[in-house]
């Protein structure tokens, strides 16, 4: 038969320190005492970056121990990869030896945030104390079991860091990659054209620097028929949000140059009645206010806010597909361009 599984409280299987502000005195940038950590603002992905020291050191996280967050935002969490002094926006959840296992607890704390959420609720600031953290139930197999768990979860999450280093490398790979083909291009074996040093015959000076000389050369708005602003229905309507028109906002762009889950909908009238504009499947989409230079194809016909304009090819003097890799080395021209600077792209 499988083992049931009881709910506990995290005092029976932790010990719990509430952290506290050392005196602004103790704290320095020369490494003396502990790395100190007054709240979440120093997490990293699993791990904290402290930036300063505390000595003497008050409340200690231990090594291994689960860092959590308790005031806003609450329950935010990482894991001591050592010591730390720990200030008073955060506590420390240590596994009982021979009782809880470290990386269990983190994950098993993790699953029932929203116990910690719904204690926090009720007062101006958001925050939570000893008592909340002492009574917050949790699953409580043997420490087999939880040893067994934590190893499942500790090799997905290699896993997972794996593949996101993967990720990164493969995205630093294809910058490199972008920049020699818009500077270099390609010869018709599909082979890079040699760089200038090995063949200088074969490059010509332009205002983006040395470019292949057959390469022509186009502004901005010579190779556009069209750019199209958005705008924003009135919000005070609620019947305009309930249509099935998607509306994305500078929200809904991805760090990869893509759209990713649109939160709003709208109806066709409050696109008549409004600012905004249906730019077509297949047609740029580019951020010009905060995140500018996130851009975007239309991945089927889609509203506009302002933050965005749809960027109309003239599909006879330049590919889509030529111009959205483009523009993704160009981020910083983008800034220039919104500021009244003139700028090409070769074509």
């Amino acid at each position: 038969m499988s083992e049931v599984v009881n709910t506990v409280s995290l005092k029976e299987l932790a010990i719990i320190t509430m952290g506290q502000s050392p005196d602004s005195r103790n704290i320095n940038g020369d490494e003396k005492g502990l790395p100190f950590l007054q709240g979440c603002a120093e997490f990293g992905k699993r791990y904290p970056q402290a930036k300063v020291c505390c000595n003497p050191p008050l409340r200690i996280a231990k090594k291994e121990s689960t860092l959590i967050s308790v005031r806003a935002p609450v329950g935010t969490t990482n894991q001591a990869d050592q010591d730390y002094c720990i200030g008073r926006g955060l506590g420390s959840v240590l596994a009982k030896p021979d009782c809880a296992n470290d990386v269990f607890l983190l994950n098993a704390i993790q699953h029932n945030l929203g116990y910690l959420h719904r204690r926090s609720q009720g007062s101006t600031f958001l925050a939570i104390g000893s008592n909340d953290l002492l009574s917050m139930p949790v699953a409580g197999p043997k420490i087999e079991i939880q040893r067994r768990i934590a190893e499942i979860l500790s090799t997905i999450d290699q896993a997972i860091e794996q593949t996101e280093a993967l990720i990164k490398k493969t995205q630093q790979i294809k910058a490199g990659l972008m920049h020699d083909l818009f500077t270099r291009g390609v010869l018709p074996n599909g082979q890079l054209r040699p760089p200038r040093e090995q063949a200088p015959e074969l490059y010509k000076d332009s205002p983006l620097g040395w470019v292949p000389k057959e390469w022509g050369g186009g502004s901005f708005g010579n190779l556009c028929n069209s750019l199209i602003n958005g705008g924003t229905p009135l919000t005070i309507n609620t019947e305009y949000w309930k249509g099935t028109v998607p509306w994305v906002t500078g929200a809904d762009f991805t760090d990869d140059f893509k759209i990713g889950k649109i939160r709003r909908h709208i109806t066709k009238e409050a696109i008549m009645q409004s600012s905004t504009n249906i730019i077509n499947k297949g047609e740029i989409l580019l951020l010009t206010r905060t995140g500018v230079g996130k851009l975007a194809i239309a991945p089927f016909d889609i509203a506009i806010s302002q933050d965005i304009t749809g960027i109309i090819l003239n599909k006879n003097k330049c590919e889509v597909d030529y111009f959205y890799y483009y523009l993704q080395i160009l981020v910083e021209e983008f800034k220039k361009m919104l500021q009244g600077t003139s700028w090409i792209i070769p074509v």
